[in-house]
């Protein structure tokens, strides 16, 4: 009985953690060769990734979301089902 409270929060962390996952899928991948002045040619890896329905570039150190012009205002770039 005494462990009953401990199982009750870790069944409860386990039901909430199934529904953080998102659906994603990556879209593009592309490898850039970049001059940097003091350390010579790097290679970045970019990828445009599909993430709930909206598109996203991820760089090694970044992520930024794709947006559209839609009336004049910015919009989330939506990206389709594969």
């Amino acid at each position: 009985m005494r462990n009953l409270p401990n199982l009750f929060i870790f069944v409860l962390f386990n039901w909430l953690s199934l529904s953080i996952y998102a659906d994603s899928y990556v879209i593009e991948n592309h490898k850039l060769q970049v001059e940097k002045k003091k350390f010579g040619k790097e290679i970045i890896n970019v990828q445009t990734v599909c993430i709930d329905g909206y598109k996203f570039i991820i760089t090694s150190n970044s992520i930024e979301q794709f947006y559209e012009e839609s009336d004049g205002l910015p919009m989330p770039a939506p990206c389709y089902s594969r």
